[in-house]
């Protein structure tokens, strides 16, 4: 991930572009990371649901 700007405001979102959740950094609820080398059975992404460092991620859109 690009170094990640831990001074953004709350309720600002941000979207990346990446072939994992995020693992380290500060990130915001409501933050997206689409999947870049989606499969079958993943995840075409991952958000962010409770800040925080590095925050808790979620799969979203289950590839059947």
């Amino acid at each position: 991930f690009p170094s990640h700007d831990t001074g953004r405001g709350a309720g600002t979102v941000t979207n990346y572009i990446a072939t994992a959740a995020p693992t380290a950094g500060t990130w915001n609820q409501g933050d997206t990371v689409e999947n870049s080398a989606p499969v079958s059975g993943g995840y075409k992404g991952w958000v962010c649901v409770a800040g925080g460092t590095p925050g808790t991620w979620k799969g979203y859109g289950l590839i059947a």
